[in-house]
Order: structure tokens, then sequence, then C-alpha cells
């Protein structure tokens, strides 16, 4: 497997090319959870290392424009923002030290976009991080994927579901009932992993 960030996928991730996400969550979450030297010193709760990465890339991909190759490579770059957010994490356990129930994922995340909206059928607290982070572990095809981080996110359009499975041959009614199978079919794999995340499994 090519180890390599190149400017093609980045300038992919720029141009919101759906599949381009996949393939960098793919490629930079792995080598990000290998070397976690910028994990602040003192950490042994694993879930705050993998929530602070998650987070990391989760950001990047989705606001690659932030990101200068000529000041940082990326995985530097990541690394930092890791941390930082590793960091806000054990911040906001410490005001939480008094209570007796544990700190909710939910509240690890910032709320625009990380909790699963009330159609969905999943459990508000369940962070999108965490479930996307399962299903890249269960969900082997890089398409349902996308697919799947695109429906977390509440992206509707049909004609970007289109894209990422090939359909764009077909008719505009036929994507739609297409598209439509696709999501019905995701939508039931996502709801029952929420629900085993849910229930602790």
């Amino acid at each position: 497997m090519n180890t390599d960030f190149s400017a093609a996928l980045l300038q992919r991730l720029c141009d919101r090319d759906p599949i381009a996400t996949a393939e960098a969550c793919e490629l930079l979450l792995p080598q990000l959870l290998a070397d976690r030297r910028w994990l602040p010193s003192g950490i042994s709760d694993p879930h705050i290392a993998e929530d602070a990465a998650h987070e990391a890339l989760l950001d990047f991909v989705e606001r690659p424009e932030r990101y200068n190759p000529a000041l940082l490579s990326v995985l530097p770059y990541l690394r930092m923002a890791a941390r930082r957010n590793a960091l806000n994490l054990i911040k906001r356990e410490s005001r939480h030290k008094g209570r007796r129930a544990p700190l909710e994922l939910v509240e690890l995340h910032p709320p625009r976009g990380n909790e699963a909206d009330e159609g969905s059928g999943l459990p508000s607290s369940v962070s999108q991080a965490l479930l996307l982070r399962r299903l890249s572990e269960q969900v082997p095809d890089a398409r349902d994927r996308a697919a799947l981080a695109l429906m977390l996110d509440q992206m509707r359009a049909t004609s970007v579901y289109a894209r990422i499975f090939g359909l764009e041959h077909l008719s505009p009614e036929e994507q739609r009932r297409t598209v439509k199978r696709h999501k019905d079919r995701l939508g039931k794999v996502m709801k029952r992993l929420g629900e085993r995340l849910r229930d602790g499994k």
C-alpha cells in the first residue's frame, strides 16, 4: 500500500470528491494511530487517543483547504491536531470529575454534524467519530464507507451518491431509485451498529 499522501489526493479532497475522503481515511488513520508520540504524557485511556485522532482526521478531510503542504507534511500536521484534541478532551474530563456518571461520548465532539439525527434511528449518544471508526472496521467496501460518511453528514443530493456508486449513466429517475436502495441498505447497517454501540457491544 502506498503510504504517501499525494498532491492529487489533496486536490480531490478540496474538490469534495467523496471517494477521496474514504481513501484519505484509509491511508492516514493507521499511520496516525501507529505512532502516538503526539499523545500527551500520562494519558492511559486508549479511547482518548482514538477519539483525538479520529477527530483530527475528520476535521482534515472536511476542511482540507486549511492545510498548506508547503509548510508541513500531512502526518505532522495531523499529529499536531490530534495532540490539541487530546488536550481538549482531558480538560473536558477534568470539568466533569465531580460527577458520578462518565463523560458521555457525545460531549467529546462538536455538536454540529457529529451526532446522529433523529430521523436516522441511531442513539443520540453515539458520536459520529466513533460510528465512523466502527464502520471503517466492519464495512469492507470503500464506496459504502464513503456513502455512509455522507449519510452521517446528512448529505441528501442524489447526484453525489450516484457518482460514488457509478450510476451517472442512468437516468435521473433510475439514479434516484438505485441510490435509495443503497441508502436503505446502508441505513440498516448503520442502525444495527449504532444500537450495538449504545448497548456497549
